[in-house]
């Protein structure tokens, strides 16, 4: 019989397809190395909790209560199984509310993990532990512990787990009954980079033209054009329609449009909503930070200077956290010697950085002023500018307009994995990898702030770039294009 195990469930939240798979196909997909090293860590770690830890028994298969009467203390690599449910605790701690009485026990799963912090899938795995004990044992089990690296204890509610994890148990089990011959379809989410299933989804979407090729595709949205009939990025690109705009139409706030970002595949070109406005300064700073999220940490901090057309790199680096506060004030060194000059960056990722980065060792007056210096790049482009490209991270806009990147590290993701690796070895050659990576990062920003910029001077007459509401088969010579 088939088992829905912990693994299962976990990957049915994130992708009804990777559930499937992991279900019924032999073929469990390609190594995803940042997932292995993850692995690897919460094995270590256990071992080591579970070494310094007297447990009573180990490596027991529950399925009955009757199998704990004579257990106390703890037992640790407890296998749960109740009908096709299967799950693995750590540790089950067992504890008597009462001196000589085996029928009034309270009951505590904990698991061990390879990170610093929580996160949403251990909890779900914790209350599938709760769900399966309390199904076995015919009693509550009000809570239990997810234990972090540097054994930081974290307490999680177990109570109603059921309302948690019956609506993702119940569609497996009907599975599990019928067999189904073919797999959900592929819809493509921010989970896939971290699927070992990644790489044979995204050449099934792209040899379907599907709509979750789009970056800025939801589920919900994808099942909405599914209803209309709109399967494909090419059928959705004919549902735009420009509009003429009146002379005196208030503007209002820039919103994404999906099929412009089709249309803009379909055609190869580029869409304009407006022409935005961005000024140009003698001095400008170009700005990436690399971090480990899961530590809270920001390791590097990287700065492209232009001064006069004559450009400069800086790169602050941390072996580790105690050094985090040496780069923060480097970074703050620096940008002070040009206190007029605007801080380009991509995405929210750097300004919150700087926020914590100065909560923890500064003044917050010290954010507040860096604050008034920030330009978000993304924010003429969201809503107002779509490039022919499938979503509008840095990377692959800059690989559009030229950026290129030296290395094998195309995302962030494989930026954790090197940084995994220095950590491991303090290879200095992994070191100038990371280092080379966010320079080059800070480049691809600021080839994108100077097209953004040449759009004043191009649009007009370039034929890869065409308006929104306006094409240019509609306009005329005295046509006026406004920002």
């Amino acid at each position: 019989m088939l088992t829905i195990t912990s693994e299962i469930l976990i990957a049915y939240s994130q992708c009804h397809r990777k559930a499937y798979f992991l279900l019924f196909e032999k073929e469990q997909g390609i190594t995803v190395e940042h997932i292995e090293i993850l692995k690897k860590r919460e094995k270590d770690h256990q071992q080591d909790g579970l070494n310094s830890i007297a447990t009573s028994s180990s490596e027991i298969t529950l399925t009955d209560v009757k199998q704990l009467k004579y257990l106390d203390a703890c037992i640790s690599k407890v296998n749960l199984i109740f009908d096709e449910l299967q799950a693995e605790c750590d540790l089950l701690c067992i504890e008597q509310l009462e001196e000589g009485n085996l029928d009034n026990l309270r009951y505590e799963p904990r698991i061990f993990t390879g990170t610093y912090s929580v996160t949403k899938e251990q909890k779900l795995n914790l209350l599938f532990i709760g769900y399966l004990l309390q199904k076995i044992l015919k009693t509550p089990i009000n809570k239990g512990k997810i234990i972090t690296i540097y054994n930081r204890y974290h307490s999680v509610k177990l109570e109603n787990n059921s309302k948690f994890i019956e609506p993702l148990i119940n569609p497996l089990k009907e599975w599990v009954k019928t067999s189904p011959s073919e797999p959900p379809p592929v819809i493509l989410n921010k989970h896939c980079p971290y699927c070992q299933f990644q790489v044979s989804c995204r050449n099934k979407a792209e040899q379907d033209d599907d709509l979750s090729l789009l970056a800025s595709m939801t589920a919900k949205s994808w099942h909405k054009y599914h209803r209309r009939g709109i399967f494909t990025i090419q059928q959705l690109s004919y549902l735009y329609r420009a509009k003429r705009q009146s002379k005196n139409k208030k503007k209002t706030v820039s919103r994404h449009k999906p099929e412009l970002q089709a249309l803009s595949i379909r055609t190869g070109k580029i869409y304009l909503q407006d022409i935005p406005i961005l000024v140009r300064q003698k001095v400008e700073i170009f700005l990436d930070i690399e971090g480990i999220p899961d530590q809270n940490f920001y390791y590097l901090i990287g700065l492209l200077i232009l001064v006069r057309g004559q450009v400069s790199c800086f790169s602050f680096w941390a072996d580790d956290l105690k050094e985090e506060e040496k780069i923060w004030f480097q970074l703050l060194e620096k940008i002070n010697l040009y206190p007029e000059s605007p801080i380009y960056h991509y995405g929210s990722y750097e300004p919150k950085a700087l926020k914590k980065l100065a909560k923890r060792y500064s003044e917050e007056e010290h954010y507040n002023i860096i604050e008034k210096r920030l330009i978000n790049v993304n924010h003429y482009i969201y809503g107002k500018i779509y490039f022919p490209v499938y979503s509008n991270s840095l990377k692959e806009l800059g690989k559009y307009l030229g950026a290129s990147w030296s290395d094998n590290l195309s995302s962030g993701l494989q930026s954790l994995v090197y940084r995994y690796r220095w950590e491991e070895h303090k290879n200095t050659k992994i070191q100038r990898i990371l280092i080379t990576y966010n320079r080059e990062d800070c480049k691809a920003l600021k080839v994108l702030t100077d097209f953004i910029s040449s759009l004043q001077d191009i649009a007009n007459t370039n034929d890869n770039i065409d308006f929104v509401d306006q094409p240019k088969q509609f306009y005329t010579k005295k046509r006026r294009v406004s920002s």
